[in-house]
């Protein structure tokens, strides 16, 4: 079984991808767990060394059963609340999801499991990334645009205090700087082992070139069927399909580069958000020698 976890930046098409690859038949995904943030819970921000908090890891290891494995839960006392015992348990439950749908291939993707790809490492046996990445002017601008409409739901995934109506300049400060540490983080995975890194703009441009190579990746033969992505929208989106910013999932490749960054923003806004990013904003650049 190969086990893969597909990462990135949030709002970096990373849904795209996983839909893409749910075409294949030799693939198994589910929509995304969070599994290795949640199983601290409240110890989210405190050193804990190898343990969960006990609550949250169960209620993240149900989740993860009901969308890969019902028949299959694992045995794990709930007054075992090691980090350790918890990853096994999703290995064991992801691997019984894939065997049951006849896949050699696993796919979980949260592009919040960037932040943690040595603890995945440490405990997922032959485990491997995928990132993708994608323009840093995009990603800031659909995080300031969503923020702005639903901030319950997306400020709190840039700022951690309470204040649900930061200011604008605030909003694209915190995405700007949440997009140029995940970059980073990806980049210095780039040409390691176990690693596969594409970006978002020679996705688009080139769908076919793309897959082949990721199938490629896995051991894998390209599967025309892979482009279709819109097919296994709702299978990879979940309870998630009713939500506006899904709705693109559901409808075939466009390339809407740099589209929303010049309508959320002035030109002067524009020029501020490209200052702040990496190399500008461009991820092709972040990957040149």
């Amino acid at each position: 079984m190969d086990r893969a976890f597909l990462v990135g930046c949030p709002r970096s098409g990373t849904t795209l991808l996983q839909t893409m690859l749910a075409q294949h038949p030799a693939v198994f995904t589910v929509p995304e767990t969070h599994y290795f943030l949640k199983l601290r819970g409240r110890f989210a921000d405190h050193d804990v060394g190898p343990l969960v908090s006990p609550r949250s890891a169960a209620r993240a290891l149900d989740g993860a059963v009901a969308a890969a494995a019902p028949a299959a839960r694992p045995a794990v006392p709930r007054w075992w609340p090691f980090f350790g015992r918890y990853a096994r348990s999703f290995v064991e439950v992801m691997d019984a999801g894939a065997a049951a749908h006849g896949a050699s291939v696993w796919i979980e993707k949260s592009p919040i499991h960037l932040h943690h790809l040595d603890e995945i490492a440490e405990h997922v046996p032959d485990v491997v990334f995928l990132h993708l990445l994608r323009d840093g002017c995009d990603v800031v601008a659909s995080f300031v645009d969503l923020c702005e409409r639903e901030p319950e739901r997306w400020v709190p995934q840039l700022l951690t205090k309470d204040d649900l109506a930061p200011s604008r300049r605030v909003l694209i400060e915190a995405a700007a700087a949440r997009w140029n540490r995940d970059i980073a983080l990806s980049v210095d995975c780039y040409g390691r082992r176990g690693h596969h890194v594409l970006t978002y703009e020679s996705l688009i441009a080139d769908p076919r070139t793309e897959l082949q190579a990721v199938a490629a990746f896995f051991g894998l033969s390209y599967d025309p069927a892979m482009e279709r992505n819109w097919e296994s929208a709702e299978q990879v989106v979940g309870h998630r399909k009713d939500m506006q910013h899904m709705e693109k999932a559901f409808q075939p490749v466009e390339d809407r580069r740099r589209r929303r960054f010049t309508t959320v923003f002035s030109s002067g806004e524009q020029q501020r958000v490209i200052d702040m990013l990496t190399h500008g904003g461009d991820p092709r650049a972040a990957l040149s020698p």
